[in-house]
């Protein structure tokens, strides 16, 4: 963990008890979605919630919501901080944040998870994009 750690991989002072803390951070953006989608379930059972099901199931897989909450938060440091990179202001996080599935294709919902693991860890000292990716995602909790 401290080798992660130093070399940017995880939000600055991760341990292994912290890493708890990014798992919350999935679990809040799963809620969001279901929030998104005015979905009080967390789980489908009846045969007519197949069709949300497939939805919401299809939308984590991209991460369309993930990457629309992280965009928001992005814009906002745009209008209040330097222009730079979608995925520079991503990494600002951590690498951990910029993580890619074995396609190649981003998984956004590890970049909230990781500013959630952030703004756990570290508080007001947390990276801007990561407090402003949380503030995002509290607003659809």
């Amino acid at each position: 963990m401290s080798y992660s750690t130093n070399v940017g991989y995880f939000p600055q002072n991760a341990t292994k008890s912290s890493t708890v803390a990014h798992e919350f951070g999935h679990y809040l953006s799963y809620i969001a979605l279901l929030n998104h989608y005015n979905q009080s379930k967390m789980n489908f059972v009846r045969t007519a919630d197949a069709d949300m099901l497939y939805k919401i199931s299809e939308d984590f897989n991209n991460g369309d919501f993930s990457y629309y909450i992280i965009n928001q938060a992005y814009r906002k440091y745009l209008d209040s901080y330097s222009s730079i990179s979608f995925n520079d202001f991503r990494e600002m996080i951590s690498k951990y944040a910029i993580a890619k599935d074995t396609s190649g294709n981003y998984i956004y919902d590890e970049t909230i998870a990781e500013a959630f693991h952030d703004c756990y860890l570290n508080k007001d000292n947390a990276s801007i994009p990561s407090k402003l990716i949380v503030e995002v995602l509290v607003s659809y909790l």
